[in-house]
């Protein structure tokens, strides 16, 4: 720090510092400088800011509705080695135990590739939910977690994936079936 002022503070999981060594080109941003402080790496990045994605500041409004709801979460590895396609978030909602796989996408993007889709089909083919989450859907996820309905993803197939037209929500206790498109929620 004697040469110049950090100015952001990045926090990353312990593989990343394995992976990123002492110096890494992160966005163009150079010279970075890793403190070990307990189970995590924290990256001080020094001559620029490095801001939250699109699709970041989506998980990170998702994460606060899964605090809020004390619902539990598991986020798929950043770090190349999960599997493809898998949902961002695997979401087990309390006190019942409903199971959400939840692909978060950026803004009000409603598109996903070929093996998101399929892994969105088999959580709901389970009898789970599937959602796609973008800042237009949050709302949604927000009233799924705290109520007793089923979601699923709406998937049209495209060329390269499929398009999230809507989400069907069942009330499990009457069954009964409500449509919610996608334009309604932006």
């Amino acid at each position: 720090m004697r040469d110049g002022c950090y100015v952001r503070l990045l926090r990353l999981p312990v593989g990343v510092r394995e992976i990123a060594g002492d110096r890494a080109d992160v966005g163009g941003v150079r010279r970075l400088l890793h403190v070990h402080q307990g189970s995590r790496s924290d990256l001080l990045v020094q001559g620029a800011q490095i801001m939250a994605t699109p699709e970041g500041k989506v998980k990170d409004a998702a994460v606060k509705l899964y605090k809020k709801h004390n619902a539990k979460y598991d986020r798929a590895a950043q770090t190349g080695m999960g599997k493809n396609g898998r949902p961002d978030d695997l979401v087990r909602r309390a006190p019942d135990g409903h199971f959400i796989g939840v692909e978060a996408k950026k803004l009000d993007v409603f598109e996903v590739t070929k093996l998101q889709q399929i892994w969105l089909d088999d959580c709901a083919a389970g009898g789970g939910s599937s959602m796609v989450l973008n800042m237009t859907t949050l709302p949604l996820l927000d009233f799924v977690l705290g109520s007793n309905v089923r979601v699923v993803a709406h998937l049209e197939r495209k060329n390269k994936g499929a398009l999230c037209t809507g989400h069907t929500m069942t009330d499990m206790a009457t069954g009964e079936t409500r449509w919610v498109p996608t334009e309604k929620l932006k």
